[in-house]
């Protein structure tokens, strides 16, 4: 990789760790670990990240701000359950039976439980 990749891959990581609310000084320091790189230069790929944040405009779209359909989130649910059902993965699948009761709820449609074993 070029060192203009390099910048701009430790400045993603940066970016991506900033907003995921870490604080900059514990950036700073996962950077230098993971790219060997110095503090100062770990803290000017923070600066500019934090400069790509405060001009992107990340905002939600207009179709975004629609309210949510439960239908939607209901099927979806059931989608998920289905490839957990389909994978064997027991765990993910009760925990999706539960979202899907609690989903019901909030809808107000909820008349029986969603496991046929409950």
């Amino acid at each position: 990789m070029t060192c203009q990749a390099i910048r701009e891959q430790r400045v993603s990581v940066a970016r991506t760790q900033l907003e995921a609310g870490i604080k900059p000084a514990s950036v700073a320091v996962a950077l230098q670990v993971r790219f060997h790189v110095s503090r100062s230069t770990a803290y000017d790929d923070i600066t500019k990240a934090h400069k790509q944040i405060e001009t992107s405009d990340d905002g939600p779209a207009a179709e975004e701000l629609e309210a949510i359909d439960p239908a939607d989130i209901q099927a979806q649910l059931a989608y998920h359950l289905n490839l957990a059902l389909a994978q064997g993965d027991i765990k993910a699948a009760t925990a999706l039976v539960s979202a899907i009761d609690k989903a019901k709820r909030w809808n107000g449609a909820l008349q029986t439980n969603a496991s046929p074993y409950a």
